[in-house]
């Protein structure tokens, strides 16, 4: 959808409403939450709000809540074929305490799948299944806190879905020990948020009594995953003009991404960081630049481990290297582009 100044939007994953301010500059607009807040939003994390749709505001005793679609989909541009994750994203009370987790299961691959979930504690029981397209999202629920900080566990079945039936089916049990739970905390795929991400790896398969050894290998070959030919990237056009202008040192730092004076509370910088950080990466890629660096600073390593994990998705990035520079210390990461 092509948006333009002055309409109004709705914020996907967040349920906020604001105002478009900018034309469409690579796929980003700027959005006017408020008269204080202006963020870089992703066109297709927006959706246009009808002139006869009315936000209902909470009452008093009543707090905002937002319906969210179960299935969410995102452009094919986001998809970076690194697997199938259960994501479980922190909720926040106002006063950024973690009340529960929204749990996701997220396809980032070229493959429909069919799954069923369930997660069963002396607290809560969850049960799921349906169809899960490539390049999208099922929000399982909310999970409360209590069944992180006990010991629970969890099973993902997937199956390929194609025309002719359903193949490969597996699964892989999860349990949910607050130790492994909280040393999992990582940028989740689409969603650009920091959560506690698993990643599917199916459960090794195991010899039925009184199958043989041949039965059993022919079972593993039959259910051996296929593998897709890697497709060969684009080779992007070079203006030398622009070349010649284009800075290899980008910082990210907050001050010197607003302008004087300009304001922004800190639940919207790190979004607003890796929106500047993906357009950067875009103009060199497009500019052919050989080598670029990232100044994110030390801080509390967020922004650095969201930078990592988008640079270790990039099919253009050759290499990165996180080491002492004298002109940043450790505050800056060394990229090399193909």
């Amino acid at each position: 959808m092509l948006f333009k100044a002055g309409d109004k939007v709705l914020l996907k994953y967040t349920g906020e409403s604001g105002e478009v301010v900018s034309y469409p500059e690579m796929g980003i607009v700027q959005v006017k939450l408020s008269e204080e807040i202006i963020i870089p939003v992703n066109v297709d994390d927006l959706s246009q709000i009808k002139e006869n749709f009315h936000p209902v505001s909470p009452t008093k005793n009543q707090s905002a809540q937002i319906v969210e679609n179960p299935n969410i989909d995102f452009p094919t541009a986001k998809i970076r074929n690194s697997g199938f994750f259960t994501a479980f994203i922190p909720q926040q009370n106002k006063y950024e305490e973690i009340i529960a987790y929204n749990a996701y299961l997220i396809n980032d691959s070229k493959s429909q799948v069919i799954f069923e979930f369930s997660l069963i504690s002396d607290n809560q029981k969850t049960l799921k299944d349906g169809y899960l397209a490539s390049g999208s999202a099922y929000l399982i629920g909310k999970i409360q806190k209590e069944v992180i900080e006990h010991q629970s566990e969890y099973t993902l079945q997937l199956s390929d879905y194609f025309t002719s039936g359903i193949e490969n089916t597996r699964s892989q049990t999860i349990k949910l020990k607050p130790k492994t739970f909280f040393s999992r905390e990582d940028l989740v795929p689409f969603f650009d948020k920091l959560g506690y991400l698993f990643e599917f790896k199916s459960d090794p398969i195991k010899k039925e009594e009184g199958e043989s050894l041949v039965e059993f290998t022919k079972s593993i070959l039959t259910n051996k995953p296929k593998k897709e030919k890697p497709k060969q990237k684009n080779v992007p056009h070079v203006d030398p003009l622009k070349r010649a202008v284009f800075t290899n040192e980008l910082d990210l730092h907050i001050e010197a991404i607003l302008e004087p004076g300009q304001k922004l509370e800190p639940q919207y910088i790190l979004q607003l960081q890796l929106a500047v950080f993906d357009q950067y990466m875009a103009e060199a890629v497009r500019h052919g630049i050989e080598k670029v660096y990232i100044v994110h600073g030390l801080g509390t390593g967020k922004l650095k481990a969201a930078l990592f994990k988008r640079l270790s998705l990039n099919p253009y990035v050759l290499d990165y290297k996180n080491e002492y520079l004298p002109s940043f210390g450790f505050g800056a990461t060394e990229v090399k582009l193909r």
